[in-house]
């Protein structure tokens, strides 16, 4: 699959499952487990619940996602 097939969202941190995995919270509301791979895991820094990330959702499962990056919290 190419890197552009996949879908891109932003989601919240709502819970920890493990020490590379989590539950994440969409927009919309839909929640799904996320995990971070060994290569970003050192970069992102430590992850806790509540923090934004960004999200890579494959078309063909969207119960399972995987994190990229974190993104700026929303300021009001």
């Amino acid at each position: 699959m190419l890197h552009d097939d996949f879908i891109h969202v932003p989601g919240e941190i709502i819970g920890l499952l493990g020490e590379a995995a989590f539950r994440v919270r969409l927009p919309n509301g839909y929640v799904l487990v996320a995990h971070v791979t060994r290569r970003l895991k050192s970069g992102l820094g430590p992850l806790a619940v509540g923090d934004p990330v960004d999200l890579e959702l494959s078309p063909f499962d969207l119960s399972r996602g995987r994190i990229i990056g974190r993104t700026a919290p929303a300021t009001a």
